[in-house]
């Protein structure tokens, strides 16, 4: 047996574990952060005691898969977004503009962007303003750190 992807029915659903022979000599079962369940077996492991072992152990799995942390939902680039910065939340104002702007009013940034409606636009636009700000931040920091 070769890595490769099995399925778990938990909770009614189908759920992909990778089996990967190692030179282990036990059976292991690991779950990572993002959800992904591996079992490690050593070489010539056939697979159906390589998912018994995983079924025996069902409630475990089930409890640390629905005790993992929700992933944090994809930041919005549009017009009323708010992103972090420095410890606070800017709140985006994205409007038309010819020419790329961005421009900060206390806890607003106003972005300038050819097409407002367009969030890899609005995107490249606030990682500019974050690169520049960036920029300034660590030379004040440096120079406030280590003098000349």
């Amino acid at each position: 047996m070769t890595d490769q992807t099995e399925h778990l029915l938990l909770d009614g659903r189908e759920h992909p574990v990778q089996v990967r022979e190692t030179r282990r000599r036990t059976l292991g079962l690991y779950v990572f952060p993002d959800g992904r369940v591996e079992i490690r077996v050593p070489k010539g492991t056939p697979r159906r005691q390589a998912l018994d072992f995983a079924r025996g152990r069902e409630a475990w799995l089930r409890d640390t898969l629905n005790g993992l942390p929700e992933a944090p939902p994809a930041p919005r680039y549009d017009d009323g977004a708010r992103h972090p910065y420095l410890g606070d939340a800017l709140t985006l104002r994205v409007r038309h503009g010819k020419s790329r702007r961005a421009v900060r009013q206390g806890d607003l940034l106003w972005l300038r962007v050819g097409d407002p409606r367009d969030p890899a636009r609005v995107e490249h636009a606030l990682r500019e303003w974050y690169r520049a700000r960036a920029r300034t931040v660590f030379a004040e920091r440096l120079a406030e750190w280590f003098p000349a």
